[in-house]
């Protein structure tokens, strides 16, 4: 066993995908997004919240089953409260013990209740769903809600003069494609396959100690991914471990057409034609980066 120094730091980035209609969301978020276009775009999360239960490393996929490929670093059975940010940090400890070898893969525990918080400034007015105008659009501290496909039925986007963002919250689910109930997702955000780093097994927890596999949205309480990371190599000569999440572009903004209807149903863009409003917020994952020195 080598006994290693852990680095505790949190990076802005990218990790598991979630439940959101954030398909074509291509490039960064600019002064004049969604002017002439409905295209979504990508920007910086402010601050995102979620409680960590675990977090370890491991030398292939870990299931709700079997985790003893995994040796955990991180373990807190009330949870840890962390918000992602440029300063944030999970407390891991000044001291952990791995074996010797090659870590390929790593794990995380979370909570399925997520907390967005964001905003954007605009060059020009836009407008939210609900008639608001403003060059600043924000998450407006929105319990988020959706329909049995998924499409957003409220709304969690204001837009006026300043800055005035507080925390939505989203509860991570994943369905089968048809809108039923699902239990496990993949994420393949390189389209490489099992091999490639980045691809993400996800299995909701119906409870998290004792870890149980999930069984109905309405029962689920945790989420575990397991994730494929650029390869760890702990040798005798290795004194510290640097752990980050990554999360820069990781969430998206969302707009509609003047005019149009919500695909709920529930709320059409007010603007007058050929603009857009700003109508979504969502989270999109982040990456685990892990190396040793």
């Amino acid at each position: 066993m080598k006994n290693l120094n852990i680095l505790k730091t949190v990076l802005i980035a990218v990790f598991f995908s979630v439940n959101c209609n954030f398909t074509l969301a291509q490039s960064a978020c600019t002064a004049t997004s969604g002017s002439s276009s409905g295209q979504e775009c990508l920007m910086d999360v402010k601050s995102f919240k979620l409680k960590v239960y675990e977090f370890s490393l491991c030398t292939d996929f870990a299931t709700v089953a079997d985790r003893s490929m995994c040796s955990t670093l991180y373990s807190n059975a009330n949870g840890y409260d962390l918000t992602l940010s440029k300063t944030a940090s999970l407390p891991l400890g000044g001291n952990t013990s791995l074996s010797e070898g090659t870590y390929t893969h790593a794990y995380i525990v979370v909570n399925n209740n997520t907390y967005l918080k964001s905003y954007h400034e605009f060059s020009t007015d836009r407008e939210d769903l609900a008639g608001n105008t403003g060059k600043f659009c924000y998450s407006n501290g929105t319990d988020r809600t959706e329909d049995a496909s998924f499409n957003l039925t409220n709304i969690v986007v204001t837009c006026g003069d300043s800055d005035l963002s507080a925390e939505n919250k989203e509860t991570i689910k994943f369905d089968d494609g048809s809108g039923n109930y699902s239990n496990s997702d993949i994420v393949d955000p390189l389209s490489g396959g099992a091999t490639s780093v980045g691809y993400t097994k996800l299995y909701t927890l119906k409870t998290i100690s004792p870890a149980v596999a999930g069984a109905a949205w309405a029962s689920d309480t945790g989420v575990l991914a397991s994730q494929k990371i650029a390869n760890v190599k702990i040798s005798p000569n290795t004194t510290s471990l640097n752990i980050a999440f990554s999360v820069t572009d990781g969430i998206a903004l969302n707009f509609l057409g003047g005019g149009a209807n919500m695909d709920g149903g529930s709320e059409s863009c007010g603007a007058a034609g050929g603009n857009y409003c700003v109508v979504d917020v969502g989270w999109l994952g982040m990456n685990f980066i892990v190396t040793a020195n």
